[in-house]
């Protein structure tokens, strides 16, 4: 029988897994190298990069300042040339811990756009596009928030005020 490709792998996957969860890499082996107990050897596996078939990657560049940072970001953690914006990071190599120090690194050159993201966004948005766009809407609405209790706050001092007065004129009509 026909072996499958990794792209054909690889949405196979994307249709039964989450996005974090679909390998990036896939090694093909005839048989699994057993132990004198008939258990996997895990000791004789290959390990070799080369050895390891990869999903076609294309490379799309960064757009803005944020995309930028968080690509060089990525680049840095992961150790590779580039990151596209289009990348899957678990497709270039990441996992929880590289992507936990991405968070931070992340928390680190984007202070104000990261306040409101956890580290659970950056395996639901896994690409430097996605990310970037949600650290946008996160900081358009906390932009939003901040007018609305900005205007709460006037709304209740002009009402505050009005009482004074109400109440300084219904003194001055006692006297």
């Amino acid at each position: 029988p026909e072996l499958p490709t990794v792209d054909e792998l690889s949405q196979f996957l994307s249709r039964k897994l989450p996005d974090y969860m679909v390998p990036g890499r896939f090694l093909f082996l005839d048989a699994l190298p057993l132990s004198i107990n008939g258990k996997v050897d895990r000791q004789a596996l290959p390990t070799q990069d080369d050895q390891f078939k990869q999903r076609e990657v294309t490379y799309t560049a960064p757009q803005n300042e944020i995309e930028q940072s968080i690509a060089s970001i990525l680049q840095e953690v992961l150790e590779i040339e580039s990151v596209g914006v289009t990348n899957n990071f678990f497709d270039l190599g990441a996992n929880s811990l590289l992507i936990t120090t991405a968070y931070r690194k992340l928390g680190i050159v984007l202070p104000q756009e990261t306040q409101s993201i956890s580290l659970v966004d950056l395996f639901s948005y896994p690409t430097v596009r996605t990310l970037a766009q949600r650290l946008t809407q996160t900081q358009k609405i906390n932009v939003l928030e901040q007018q609305h209790l900005e205007t709460e706050q006037k709304l209740t001092q002009g009402k505050n005020r009005l009482k004074q007065r109400l109440d300084r004129s219904k003194l001055a009509q006692k006297h």
